[in-house]
This record gives C-alpha cells, structure tokens and sequence, in this order.
C-alpha cells in the first residue's frame, strides 16, 4: 500500500509547500508590475489635466497686444518674459520662475523676430528638475511696426513725412506683416464739407472729421484711442488737403463695418495725412 504524503500541521503537503514557497516571489513580483502599471497611468493621466491646466491658463490669460506692448524691449532671444494679460497684471512674478500651480510651473519664452514676440510656454511638473515644452499653445503675438515707447503715437512716423500717399502706404504695409488686409484705393477719408475744393493756394477749412475713419484707422494700428488728425501736406509747399483738381479723385471711408469710396469728384473734402493714436491695445 502506497504512502500518503506528509501533511504539515496546516493540512497542506510538504510538496505543496515547497511549491506555493516557489511561486510565492514570481506572484509578488507580478503584483508590483500591476500595481506599477496602474500608478504610473494614474500619473500620467494627472500630469495630462496638469498640463491642460497650465495650457488654459495660458490660453485664457495671456493677451497678446499688452504682452507686446510691456514686453517687446525685453524679449531676447532664447529669453523668458512675464507675460501680460489684457488689464495689463503680470502672469508671474519671476520670468525665470514662471508661474506657481501648487508646486507646478509655467515659464514663457520668447523669441522677437521684430516682427511678432514668438511665444513658447514650458512648464515643470512639482518633483521633477526640468522644464519640458507646454505643446498645444503656439503663441505669435505681433508687434505689426507699433510704436508703443512714445505715446501717443503719431503716423506715419518720424523720419516719414506727413502725407496721404505716404500714410495709406504705411498702414498697409503694416498690415501686411500682420498678414492683415490693408485700405483699397489712393486716399483716406479726412473730412466732408471742407472749406475749399482745390487745396493748391488756398486757406483750408477743416470741415466735418469722419471720426469713425479716424477709430478705425488707429484700430488698424493697434491703438484703442484716436486723438487727433491732420489733411496738410507740405510736400508742394502748397498747403493742400485734397486733389488740385479732384473733380476725377474719390477717397475711402469706413462705414461702420467696411471700406467704401467717397466716389466721385471729391469736392469740398480733405484727405487724411496724419493721425495721432493713444491707448494700445
């Protein structure tokens, strides 16, 4: 008769003993593997809503102009800067730094092209030592040629003498660089019922301002506020606000909502040399 195998006190077998001894390291290293898999997901789903978090904030906060304004001398390339919103509070305390979530960083560098201040946010995770790229947020603010170091600002600017032709080309080109459109025609709108209808040899009367031309013109150049306006030209030594003989010549006007031509002739208005801007926006 064959033997039975020894149990232990328990009721198990010395075999099954040994055996579940055997299994025991492989069961426990399997369980950290599972436990590791889940933590780092858990980690990594919280790092996601981090970062979300931060890129919001950025999204939310970060205005462009009042960056642009405030920042546009000290961005340097491969620099960091503090970053405006649109009341003009900074978004951190320390451009180095950068702002604090709770342990979490965001720090914005810059680069300026002269053109635009091309924005890269980073940002650095609480128990981590470096900062890594904040994808998702490609900022380009642009500068579009406004000079906000002296305000109010008057265009076109110094050493650019004051004239239609010469402010309408400078608008546009702006524009251009903003990747903007620009004004259709030859001349902007600068008054109705001006007191002379040939510029050449004559006292100019300003007549009615067309203001929301004027606004609109400042918009354009990043300005909230228009402040002043001026038809002279002094090229001919002439005074002269309009055409010599405008009875073939026509102005542009914004309407409230589009650019719209004076039509012809242009008696008995002025065109618009040089204006004067306050209130970047």
């Amino acid at each position: 008769m064959k033997k039975s195998p020894r149990k232990t006190e328990s009721g198990y077998t010395l075999i099954e003993v040994l055996v579940a001894a055997a299994l025991m390291p492989g069961l426990v290293f399997g369980a950290m593997q599972i436990f590791k898999i889940y933590g780092d997901s858990g980690l990594k789903a919280r790092q996601l809503g981090i970062k979300e978090d931060a890129r919001n904030f950025v999204r939310m906060n970060l205005d462009c102009k009042e960056t642009a304004r405030r920042e546009l001398a000290t961005c340097k390339t491969g620099g960091y800067i503090r970053g405006y919103n649109a009341a003009g509070y900074a978004l951190s305390t320390s451009a180095s730094e950068g702002q604090n979530f709770d342990g979490t960083k965001v720090r914005i560098h810059c680069s300026n092209d002269g053109v635009s201040l091309n924005i890269q946010p980073e940002i650095k995770i609480k128990g981590s030592n470096n900062f890594e790229s904040l994808d998702g947020v490609p900022i380009t603010c642009k500068i579009c040629g406004v000079d906000v170091a002296s305000l109010p600002a008057t265009f076109p600017p110094a050493p650019i003498a004051a004239g239609p032709h010469r402010l309408l080309s400078y608008i546009n080109n702006k524009m251009v660089e903003c990747g903007e459109p620009g004004i259709p025609g030859n001349s902007i709108l600068h008054s109705t019922g001006a007191g002379s209808q040939r510029g050449k040899d004559k006292p100019f009367i300003i007549g009615t301002v067309s203001v929301p031309t004027m606004e609109k013109v400042c918009n354009m150049l990043g300005f909230r506020t228009y402040v002043s306006s001026s038809c002279v030209e002094n090229d001919h030594r002439d005074y002269r606000c309009n055409y010599t003989s405008p009875g073939d010549n026509d102005h542009i006007y914004w309407n409230g909502s589009r650019w719209v031509s004076t039509g012809n002739p242009s008696y008995w208005m002025s065109w618009l040399s040089q204006i004067t801007c306050d209130d970047p926006m």
